[in-house]
């Protein structure tokens, strides 16, 4: 008071001073956690998400009240699952014998859309990764499978070990056996020129088999098999990705629209490529050669 009435304008000047400066320190704190959570709950947005979307699902929750199934039971319902079972919508429906279809679909449906928007807002380079993973796993089975045949060799039957030529041309194929069964037909007669042995000295078994053995050998179920199975989670999820670029581009009115043309890939055509391949059928390689090399000059 006293230094009000001594000098009310710089009275005045200080306490609106510290007033603003802490109005906008304070505002500052509020808005920066307000879009930090923002930020975290955006992420988890779904195109689904809608005030439409919501209504929707609310209007069939209330008209499926006495079958709708509430988020603790169906905990309790997926417990109930072993640990490397996947859920599918047979399974929820023995799980869940009330649960009605607009509820199944609503489950699965979100879970698609959530994991695919997770995926690809978390992970810029997932579906880059995802298609690179299985392009190299494809080029690994095909490359151990040229191996297999061309150094398909074997050299006696008293051992399932394989061939020192074999193990060497199929070393990436983890788990890979040989066993006495393996060989039949053309490729028995080929051992038998090779050791110079006689039809009695190979076991009945073998000459026997006449129809593939009822057991897959021990290198498709440890190697193949896995290798299919874990191809096929990448597969599926690059797929999910897709789908979900694909609604974003159509929202924006990208995809579909006039005048829009899908990229189309440039010519595979590698130096690698030259001198006798048969990937280009009627094409010269003196063609091929000249072609590569003006886009090289360009």
């Amino acid at each position: 008071q006293e230094l009000t009435v001594r000098d009310l304008w710089t009275s005045a000047l200080w306490v609106w001073s510290l007033i603003v400066l802490v109005v906008i320190v304070i505002v500052n704190i509020v808005l920066a956690m307000v879009f930090d959570n923002y930020g975290e709950v955006r992420m988890r947005v779904t195109q689904n998400d809608t005030l439409l979307s919501t209504g929707v699902r609310v209007a069939s929750l209330l008209r499926h009240h006495s079958n709708w199934i509430s988020n603790t039971d169906l905990l309790i319902a997926l417990s109930e699952l072993e640990p490397a079972e996947k859920p599918n919508m047979a399974r929820m429906r023995q799980l869940c014998p009330r649960i009605c279809a607009d509820q199944l679909n609503y489950l699965f449906e979100s879970a698609k859309s959530k994991v695919a928007t997770k995926t690809v807002r978390t992970n810029k380079n997932a579906v880059t990764d995802s298609i690179a993973s299985i392009l190299l796993g494809i080029q690994d089975m095909r490359t151990g499978i040229d191996e297999l045949l061309r150094s398909n060799q074997p050299k006696t039957w008293a051992t399932s070990q394989a061939s020192d030529s074999y193990a060497e041309g199929t070393a990436n194929l983890p788990g890979l056996e040989r066993s006495s069964t393996d060989l039949t037909g053309e490729m028995r007669a080929q051992w038998i020129n090779q050791s110079g042995e006689t039809d009695e000295s190979i076991p009945d078994e073998a000459v026997s088999l006449e129809e593939p053995p009822m057991k897959a050998p021990n290198w498709v179920q440890q190697g193949l098999l896995k290798h299919l199975l874990k191809q096929e989670e990448l597969m599926g999820q690059a797929n999910l990705e897709l789908g979900h670029v694909k609604e974003l581009l159509r929202d924006r009115g990208i995809v579909d629209a006039p005048g829009f043309l899908d990229p189309k890939p440039e010519d595979p055509r590698w130096p690698r490529y030259i001198n006798g391949d048969d990937r280009f059928p009627g094409v010269p390689d003196e063609k091929v050669a000249l072609e590569l090399n003006g886009s090289r000059a360009q």
